[in-house]
């Protein structure tokens, strides 16, 4: 009985702890980031550009890193 409840403290910490780390966790996605900036400046785009080459940037390199894992000679 001692054990059930002490692993009911334990998940209930460990639970409570991932709660309140879960609001201070920020992703970095530049395709995310760039679509909010849009959403937020729609009359000015030109704002977002930072995002949209980031955005590109890293797509092209996960494109050429999978194609080198792939074997393709692009």
């Amino acid at each position: 009985m001692k054990y059930i409840f002490l692993i009911l403290i334990i998940a209930t910490f460990s639970l409570t702890v991932l709660s309140s780390c879960s609001n201070k966790v920020v992703r970095d996605n530049p395709r995310d980031q760039y679509r909010q900036c849009l959403k937020e400046n729609p009359e000015n785009s030109e704002k977002c550009e930072v995002y949209k080459d980031t955005y590109q940037q890293r797509f092209e390199s996960h494109r050429d890193a999978y194609r080198r894992g792939a074997g393709d000679d692009y």
